[in-house]
């Protein structure tokens, strides 16, 4: 992982980190690994593609009823492209 980390570019991360709280609202869940498979240096944009896991909780339980924690560990892909630090679209899918 440190090779991966070394050889990714600066911008590649920061856009990472920008799309990190997106990808988590989306997947529905926090997200626990991420993992960049691929990505794509524009002029003015850039676009990553990769895996996440996030773990998914079981919502509020319904008034009078005892809470259970349970956590599913659910695998998604995501593309997020972002442009001058902001995030233009992000899109995560189940991974099949």
């Amino acid at each position: 992982m440190a090779t991966a980390a070394a050889t990714t570019p600066p911008a590649v991360n920061a856009a990472v980190d920008l799309c990190r709280p997106i990808l988590a609202r989306k997947a529905g869940g926090e997200i626990s690994a991420i993992e960049v498979t691929s990505f794509h240096l524009g002029r003015k944009d850039i676009a990553i593609n990769g895996r996440l896991i996030a773990f998914l909780g079981m919502g509020p339980p319904p008034p009078g009823s005892a809470s259970a924690h349970h956590l599913i560990r659910a695998q998604f892909t995501y593309r997020c492209t972002v442009r001058r630090a902001r995030v233009r679209s992000a899109s995560v899918a189940p991974l099949q």
